[in-house]
């Protein structure tokens, strides 16, 4: 139950984006389809997920991701990620890292597109904060970001099994970052070089939570 609920929170964070998804990739050729409508979409890191940030590197042993696909046919998902039990590290220094941004009160969440490009979507005055001990990340909305590669995963028979695994290698991240005593960035600034990098598994399931196929059709 304590899943479902939250599942719920996530997904409902992440409809704020299919405006935005329906504006930006109405004349896209790829899409995403469904066997039912809607169709909540689960995803988890198959491949570590790495956020290189003006030479910090933070990964997470644990991620999240959910969103919801009205339609069974869709050009791009509303995707709230939910990251646990992260570290940030740049040579010796290691400490724990927070994600603060993604959830109800910032509304922030990500438009992964079928077109293999990715939006930061957030409400007016809201930004993602990467909490790194002395070293505070701030990145605020962008679009245009990419890429993303998907792959209809199948079985050693050749069948699809009804997950995408999406491969990350998106560039240009652009925000800010604020150091304190300690932290190796050597001086606060602006960056535009920030790097995400991985490999997630998704899958659907229908409003009962019993697993449905989707697939990406280019």
């Amino acid at each position: 139950m304590a899943r479902k609920i939250k599942t719920l929170g996530l997904t409902l964070i992440a409809v704020f984006a299919l405006g935005a998804l329906t504006a930006s990739a109405a004349s896209a050729v790829p899409q995403f389809t469904s066997e039912v409508e809607p169709t909540t979409i689960v995803g988890g890191q198959a491949k570590a997920h790495e956020f290189k940030i003006t030479g910090l590197s933070v990964t997470c042993k644990v991620i999240n991701f959910f969103g919801i696909m009205p339609k069974k046919t869709e050009t791009g998902w509303g995707i709230a990620p939910e990251y646990e039990t992260c570290t940030a590290t740049q040579g010796v220094f290691s400490v724990n890292a927070k994600f603060t941004g993604f959830n109800a009160e910032a509304k922030c969440s990500y438009a992964f597109y079928a077109n293999e490009t990715v939006d930061l979507l957030c409400n007016a005055g809201s930004e993602v904060t990467i909490d790194a001990g002395p070293c505070i990340v701030h990145i605020p909305e962008q679009k245009g970001l990419g890429k993303v590669t998907y792959t209809n995963e199948k079985d050693g028979g050749g069948n699809h099994t009804g997950t995408i695994n999406a491969s990350i290698n998106i560039t240009g991240i652009k925000g800010t970052h604020t150091d304190g005593l300690g932290c190796p960035f050597e001086g606060s600034g602006a960056f535009n070089n920030g790097t995400l990098t991985g490999e997630t598994t998704y899958y659907g399931e229908d409003s009962g939570g019993k697993k449905t196929k989707i697939t990406y059709d280019a």
